[in-house]
């Protein structure tokens, strides 16, 4: 192991000796595209309106009603959220995906009737 400096950052690494980065460690470059990706997001975030957001949440309630089921799955993941696996069934597989489309179908047309 390489001798600590004075502020105790080692020389190859740039860590202190708890392995944490040292007080004047320059570190990494960042990411490259942040500066581009940031400025996308921002032309993309003022080219929509509220309305344009209104909109397209009409037409996938719509299509979901309809019972297509990406649509479905879409809305629900969107507004429920993504089922998360049991604490102690970690690799069983997701609930959500053992729904069958017939099922999905079910729902929707209840959700249709009301």
């Amino acid at each position: 192991m390489t001798a600590p400096s004075p502020n105790g950052q080692t020389a190859k690494t740039g860590r202190n000796p708890d392995g944490r980065f040292a007080e004047g460690n320059p570190g990494g470059p960042g990411n490259p595209h942040g500066k581009r990706a940031a400025w996308l997001r921002e032309a993309l975030l003022n080219a929509v309106t509220a309305d344009d957001i209104r909109a397209i949440a009409r037409a996938l309630v719509a299509r979901a009603k309809d019972g297509d089921i990406p649509a479905i799955r879409e809305l629900l993941d969107r507004t429920i959220g993504r089922s998360v696996p049991a604490i102690n069934g970690a690799d069983d597989p997701d609930p959500i995906m053992q729904i069958s489309d017939a099922q999905i179908r079910a729902v929707a047309s209840s959700m249709a009737l009301r």
